[in-house]
């Protein structure tokens, strides 16, 4: 699947762009742009709505750190939250959240 997006940042730059997913063999992994993601957790929700929950590596201000990507989907919306860990520390930082409709 490609993801293609178009959008407005805050300070008005334009972005045009596309992410390529794939769901593996297995059912348990993804890959992400190259990168292969662990399913942390598949749910369910009202209205034909899928919330996948995924994690594995990445880097963060050239720092090694572990990438959480949250999508929630349905026919009219996809929603994908991205959050980074640090692999001293416990807590999740957001690093950006995009909300696409059709």
């Amino acid at each position: 699947m490609v993801l293609c997006f178009d959008y407005e940042e805050p300070n008005h730059t334009h972005v045009f762009g596309s992410d390529t997913l794939a769901v593996l063999p297995d059912g348990t992994h993804v890959r992400w742009d190259g990168t292969t993601f662990a399913v942390r957790a598949k749910q369910r929700l009202p209205n034909h709505t899928l919330r996948l929950v995924l994690e594995g590596p990445g880097r963060d201000d050239n720092r090694p750190v572990i990438v959480r990507k949250t999508l929630v989907v349905n026919a009219q919306a996809l929603s994908i939250r991205k959050q980074v860990q640090l692999a001293a520390d416990t807590a999740w930082l957001q690093r950006n959240s995009y909300h696409f409709t059709r």
